[in-house]
């Protein structure tokens, strides 16, 4: 009989810490919600620009450009070098005659082939274009001058022998030479040209357009020494091995110089050009508020041609700024966009974060809950644990009276 009630005694302690365990293995079961990182908001929330000029753009919120100006000349193209952006098109993919504004593409493989200091002798075949009664810096044969002397020959004076001479010096013949220009055009995008002459004398095969000319302009305004060369007012040909006198050449580009109505402070200076069949051709650089716009005009009546590129110019300043991407990217907009973009961003920050507080403060209530829960739980947990040890002791109490009650009667 003690045995049996010793074993019910210690049943019930066994019952009891069981039930404790329990109680405190479902209160650590209970699972902690998982709050998202800082970056993956960000990542989930951030819009990409473009997305936000979209959206402004189909609220009707982007400025629109001002009407393009009118010109007289019969073809232009107006590009924002950085982008390749075309803000101004006047029949920019029509074929006409470049003229000299071909020595472009002269001078860009001329500093794609060459170190500046290579020497280079004039042959009779190179000399042959002074006696065309052409633009010529008057070499003679056998003359020797540098590739760089060379090459503020070409721009500035439009020297036709010397563009015939460089291009012999890179690829052994003028027609050689003429291959690589149309290949170097195909590759720059040019879909509307053909050159016959690295000069742009007059010849019936030989043909570009705004646009074409723009692209090639593009990629030669990125050689630092272009940019130095065709910004330079007056360039002097020092004495050479034939010639004991300098010889002085001005850039025949009039925007450059002050005290003319032609003359506009933002440009970099460019590339005219002239025949009877052309008329005037003119490719212009200007830089201000960190763009860089290339006006290519052609078939153009005299020096008017300069009036309307610096029409063309202050179109694009006034009516155009940056609007800022990844990194150093960047696009074109119409001015004021990129200050509509910004209050768009600000406003969807403000909507992020007040999205995110809402967030939180739903996390911080489903972790009060979760706590209370808890704190329950232990409670409730505590006072069986309690109950269990007063029933014990009663249980314990009771077997030893009755013990005590056996003993008594055994006695």
């Amino acid at each position: 009989m003690k045995n049996k009630w010793t074993a019910l005694a210690v049943s019930l302690i066994l019952s009891v810490s069981t039930a404790v365990s329990a109680g405190a293995a479902s209160q650590t079961a209970t699972p902690i919600p998982q709050t998202e990182t800082a970056a993956e908001t960000a990542a989930s929330n951030n819009g990409d620009t473009q997305a936000l000029l979209n959206e402004a753009e189909s609220l009707g919120l982007l400025p629109e450009a001002a009407a393009q100006p009118s010109i007289s000349e019969e073809t232009a193209c107006l590009m924002e070098a950085g982008t390749g952006t075309i803000i101004y098109d006047k029949e920019m993919d029509k074929q006409i005659i470049p003229a000299s504004t071909t020595k472009i593409m002269t001078a860009l493989l001329v500093m794609e082939n060459c170190s500046l200091d290579e020497q280079v002798t004039f042959t009779e075949t190179g000399i042959r274009d002074v006696n065309y009664g052409s633009t010529n810096a008057g070499m003679q044969l056998g003359e020797v001058i540098t590739i760089e002397q060379c090459l503020y020959l070409i721009m500035l004076q439009s020297a036709n022998e010397v563009s015939a001479q460089v291009a012999e010096y890179i690829a052994g013949s003028e027609a050689a030479f003429v291959e690589q220009m149309n290949q170097r055009a195909e590759e720059l995008g040019c879909t509307g040209t053909h050159f016959n002459n690295p000069n742009g004398l007059p010849d019936n095969n030989h043909y570009t357009t705004a646009h074409d000319m723009a692209l090639i302009s593009q990629e030669a305004i990125k050689h630092d020494l272009f940019r130095e060369i065709i910004h330079t007012q007056e360039y002097t040909l020092p004495a050479t091995n034939v010639n004991p006198a300098p010889r002085t050449f001005k850039n025949h580009h009039a925007i450059l110089f002050p005290g003319t109505e032609y003359y506009y402070e933002y440009a970099i200076g460019g590339k005219t050009g002239y025949t009877d069949a052309s008329q005037s051709t003119l490719v212009t650089f200007a830089e201000k508020d960190g763009l860089l716009f290339i006006a290519t005009v052609f078939k153009g009546d005299g020096a008017k041609i300069v009036l309307d590129t610096k029409k063309l110019f202050e179109y694009g300043y006034e009516n155009y700024e940056k609007l800022t991407l990844e990194g150093d990217s960047y696009m074109l907009v119409p001015k004021g966009s990129a200050q509509v973009i910004s209050d768009l961003k600000e406003q969807k920050l403000q909507e992020e974060q007040k999205l995110q507080e809402q967030k939180e403060q739903e996390q911080a209530n489903t972790e009060a809950v979760a706590a209370a829960r808890q704190a329950s739980r232990s409670t409730y947990m505590k006072i069986i644990a309690v109950l269990g040890v007063l029933i014990l002791l009663g249980l314990l109490v009771m077997i030893i009276k009755l013990i005590s009650r056996r003993k008594k009667r055994r006695k």
